[in-house]
């Protein structure tokens, strides 16, 4: 039997245009799916920011779950605010509708709340609670919110605040039901939600649509 040297070039041409476009996809979406992948393990591997208390001028509460009150609460009535206030933002009227904690039955006055009624996402509880900061001379905030929502909330203050000389210490409030996020399926349904709404900050589309409303 005749032996025959490979020839690279006429066995290029053979291979005909639709299997080298399939190839091509294939390999896009191997990469595509690596990268997202890649992506989505770093999100939920950082999504939890908890630092140490410090004493500040205010505590800030963007709300969106009843465990971040339960915690602004307790730090208020351990002294973290120099004014005696928190910033709640926003304030909803109908909370006890929404399943959020209404701040009355924690114990707080009317008096101890700076409200906050505009906002609609992190993002705008960020710009407006650093508004409500400005406007009352406040320089330091403790902001609280739910273990899962935190990686995003401090993207959003510390963009928000660029060039401010503001100091912030973010602390973590734990997930639904008082529990880390990944223990219960709620929290990791709400974890999961943070993989594409942190994209979508890092992409810049809080500036166009509200990514996230009520703060969650």
């Amino acid at each position: 039997m005749a032996n025959y040297p490979f020839d690279k070039e006429r066995s290029l041409l053979k291979t005909d245009e639709s299997t080298r476009i399939t190839m091509l996809l294939l390999n896009v979406f191997l990469v595509v799916t690596a990268v997202s992948l890649a992506v989505s393990f770093y999100i939920i591997a950082n999504l939890e920011i908890d630092e140490e208390p410090a004493v500040s001028d205010i505590i800030i509460v963007p709300e969106g779950a009843p465990e971040r009150g339960i915690k602004a609460a307790g730090l208020l009535e351990e002294g973290y605010s120099r004014s005696g206030k928190i910033i709640v933002s926003p304030l909803l009227v109908e909370a006890e509708l929404l399943h959020l904690q209404p701040y009355g039955e924690l114990g707080m006055m009317d008096d101890s709340i700076l409200a906050d009624y505009q906002a609609t996402s992190t993002w705008t509880n960020a710009v407006y609670s650093i508004a409500l900061m400005e406007e009352n001379g406040y320089d330091s905030a403790i902001v609280v919110s739910s273990d899962y929502h935190m990686n995003r909330v401090k993207y959003s203050f510390e963009k928000a605040a660029k060039g401010k000389e503001l100091d912030f210490t973010y602390v973590s409030a734990g997930g639904p039901y008082g529990l880390p996020w990944i223990e219960t399926q709620l929290g990791r349904r709400l974890a999961q939600y943070e993989i594409f709404k942190t994209v979508g900050y890092w992409l810049g589309l809080y500036n166009f649509i509200d990514i996230g409303e009520g703060g969650s």
